[in-house]
């Protein structure tokens, strides 16, 4: 019997994680997944979880309104190369818009490489005092998530996005479609392009190599099947090999670049560790 391959439900959302902690993080999300906005999603630090909570790589670029008392910043953040010390747990408080690159748009005003692994002043490029209005609206957190949402519909996207190129369109839905389980040669293959010319183009709009956005994707949802009690009586190892890894070793040397954490480390602390 072949290895069953864990694809990603067609039309279904995805939550794609960027932290991890073992403190009482304040945490809600707006979950959107429409091609653009991924989710929108709003947290407190508490003290205890300044030096504990942990950034996951989610191959997206997010905007985030960062607050401790009164003072308040706007950043435009890449998506992590590696899991490590979140830096906006270093505030008190996070209100963050989730954007996926690539699928249908990309930033149009960012070098997207410069800002992977980074973040920047977000003023430069972007309207933040009236996103920093609804964001302060006197409404509970999903009234203010949908209008953020409402703001970067189709119609308003011109300012910051551009429609993204047909050949990265193609190749970030198919890693995404196959849960980060593909070879990358077949899918430029099927470009009919050299290697040279869709990696350039790729990196160009999502900011990093088509085999570490491929990596990260395969192990967010190693972090979902990890994390879903619906799964529990799949080994670490059924994962591992459903998702494409070699072996349980080349999981888990993975599993930790991304996370810090190994596979069974969910598993034994289930309680105990939350993605969000």
């Amino acid at each position: 019997m072949g290895v069953r391959r864990l694809r990603r439900r067609k039309g279904g959302r995805v939550n794609l994680r960027s932290y991890c902690s073992r403190s009482g993080v304040g945490y809600q999300e707006l979950i959107v997944d429409d091609g653009l906005v991924n989710k929108v999603y709003e947290t407190t630090f508490p003290p205890e979880a300044r030096a504990s909570t942990l950034g996951i790589p989610d191959g997206c670029i997010d905007v985030q309104f960062l607050a401790s008392g009164s003072h308040e910043e706007c950043f435009v953040v890449g998506s992590f190369s590696k899991g490590r010390l979140a830096g906006s747990s270093c505030y008190e408080r996070c209100f963050g818009i989730k954007f996926v690159t690539g699928l249908e748009c990309c930033f149009s005003k960012l070098d997207a490489p410069a800002v992977f692994d980074r973040r920047m002043e977000a003023s430069p490029h972007m309207d933040v005092d009236t996103l920093r209005d609804i964001v302060h609206l006197p409404l509970p957190f999903e009234d203010r998530a949908r209008l953020v949402v409402s703001h970067f519909e189709v119609g308003s996207r011109s300012d910051l996005f551009c429609k993204s190129d047909m050949l990265v369109a193609f190749i970030t839905k198919t890693i995404l479609d196959n849960v980060g389980s593909v070879r990358i040669e077949d899918i430029v293959e099927r470009t009919g392009y050299s290697y040279t010319y869709v990696s350039t183009k790729f990196k160009e709009a999502v900011g990093c190599t088509m085999k570490t956005y491929a990596s990260i994707i395969r192990t967010q949802n190693a972090i979902r099947l990890l994390s879903d009690c619906r799964y529990r009586s799949m080994t670490g190892l059924d994962i591992g090999t459903g998702l494409g890894y070699y072996d349980q070793s080349h999981f888990d040397r993975e599993f930790k670049k991304y996370t810090t954490l190994a596979p069974s480390d969910i598993r034994a602390e289930r309680s105990g560790i939350l993605f969000l």
